[in-house]
């Protein structure tokens, strides 16, 4: 999920303590939803300036 987001794994961490990022954790392991994260992009997503030329 890191990798996939490139961001630190105290960031990550911050996400899902901040309920920003959904997880499932089982046996260990933490699992995320792919659809929750498209979402979270698209929410962070800046407006481009392309129609203003």
């Amino acid at each position: 999920m890191r990798k996939l987001l490139n961001i630190s794994p105290g960031k990550l961490l911050a996400l899902r303590a901040s309920r920003q990022l959904a997880f499932v954790r089982l046996g260990g392991i933490i699992y995320y939803d792919m659809n929750d994260i498209e979402t979270m992009i698209q929410k962070a997503k800046m407006p481009t300036l392309a129609g203003n030329i």
